[in-house]
């Protein structure tokens, strides 16, 4: 398409190949400048902008930036830098054929990516979606940025990498999901007691996997529920549409709440969905916006008032664990 440079598949296999055999070390100064030699790129001498430098690749996508942990950063670790990012595919055309060429070409370098890598460790959205392949000096990043940009490698030094995002999280500086094979230890972001605020931000997550998901050729799904044996809960399935359910098999006196679901939208239970339940087509801001908006009216229509009082389960088809921290409650995870 005019108006995009990308890495052909030889290119981008023979550079995957290098990055395995190149020793990144503590990520210090030295350190970088022998491992952009090693990838065979040269390192321009002086900074391009304040803690950033930047190495010419010879490729038609334009140089390499190296970007220095910023003297704000609250962390400490032996890192001098955390990231090398490198333009796959550098895109300028704007609209649906640029969203739908970047991600056609997203897909492409993420089998060569699996190819050579394996399947990713991580998997996530805040303005992607990503993939990752971790280990505990270098994780290796492919990034669709849909709306602008194209598709980006990403070279990160994974403790300094870390450590920035569990800040971010810390702050509440963070949007989106991400998912893990192995769930790590993670921080929790400060709680959310208003449940306008929180069904905003259910929303959002919502449109994030609408958007992600297909991409990665999964589905996601969440579940909101309580810590008691009364079986109240909700839940969304996400695969570039949405389905929401509300229990059927809600217990005691929280019963009563099942003969306001009809009017929230839901449909009452079949024999191919036996809980209540409503599809939407799309996963755009209006469908998810209702999603989120029935997924809460029903928890209240169960009792639930205060957002202490429920917990959250998500995993992809593929059986990893969601993390979703934007949320602002606990996850059963962190419970057990």
């Amino acid at each position: 398409m005019l108006g995009t440079r990308r890495l052909n598949e030889q290119q981008l296999t023979e550079l995957l190949r290098r990055i395995q055999r190149v020793n990144f070390g503590r990520w210090t100064q030295d350190d970088v400048t022998q491992a952009v030699s090693a990838l065979g790129w040269e390192l321009q001498h002086g900074e391009v902008d304040v803690g950033m430098w930047r190495a010419e690749t010879g490729y038609d996508t334009g140089a390499a930036i190296i970007d220095r942990i910023p003297p704000q950063a609250n962390i400490r670790t032996v890192n001098e830098f955390y990231a090398i990012e490198l333009m796959v595919l550098r895109s300028a055309v704007r609209g649906d054929a640029g969203e739908n060429h970047r991600t056609i070409v997203f897909r492409e370098v993420l089998r060569v990516m699996l190819k050579e890598f394996g399947q990713p460790d991580v998997r996530g959205g805040d303005g992607g979606p990503w993939a990752r392949w971790r280990d505990k000096v270098l994780t290796v990043e492919l990034h669709l940025r849909r709306f602008h940009g194209g598709v980006a490698l990403r070279l990160l030094a994974t403790d300094a990498l870390e450590q920035l995002e569990a800040e971010s999280i810390r702050r509440g500086d963070v949007s989106g999901w991400t998912a893990y094979t192995q769930r790590p230890n993670l921080p929790s972001e400060p709680a959310v007691d208003d449940l306008g605020e929180f069904t905003a931000r259910l929303s959002g997550v919502l449109i994030d996997l609408a958007g992600d998901v297909p991409v990665m050729d999964t589905a996601g799904t969440i579940i909101l529920r309580t810590g008691d044996l009364m079986a109240r809960y909700v839940l969304v399935t996400v695969d570039g549409g949405l389905r929401v359910e509300a229990s059927a098999s809600v217990k005691g006196r929280y019963r009563d709440g099942l003969g306001y679901l009809a009017r929230m939208g839901f449909r009452e239970p079949s024999g191919q969905v036996p809980n209540w339940s409503r599809a939407f087509r799309d996963g755009g801001r209006e469908s998810t916006s209702n999603a989120a908006h029935m997924m809460v009216d029903a928890l209240r229509a169960f009792g639930i008032e205060d957002l202490l009082d429920i917990v959250y389960d998500a995993f992809t088809a593929d059986g990893e664990r969601m993390y979703l921290p934007v949320l602002g409650i606990a996850s059963s995870d962190s419970m057990s």
